[in-house]
């Protein structure tokens, strides 16, 4: 089976930058073509400064988007756009 087109993954993060940035890292490196966005569910500002530096350094794509208001009533920003490989 050809894969035509990249596999959505959604990662939901809530201040964890480290294991963040290495589940996106997993993703990035595998031999599937994807395209990774995560939400962010109200993370603190350091974490959420460390995530977009370990972005940078891993070279996903970040995009700052509106904030939008989960079922739960919490916070939901996605905080990096696509990469395809």
């Amino acid at each position: 089976m050809i894969q035509t087109s990249p596999i959505p993954v959604v990662l939901v993060h809530w201040n964890q930058p480290g294991p963040c940035a290495t589940t996106i890292e997993t993703f990035l490196g595998s031999s599937l073509s994807v395209n990774v966005t995560v939400v962010d569910n109200g993370s603190d500002p350091v974490a959420l400064a460390q995530l977009r530096g370990a972005a940078e350094r891993i070279n996903a794509k970040w995009t700052k988007q509106r904030a939008t208001t989960a079922e739960s009533g919490g916070p939901n920003v996605p905080t990096s756009g696509p990469k395809v490989r």
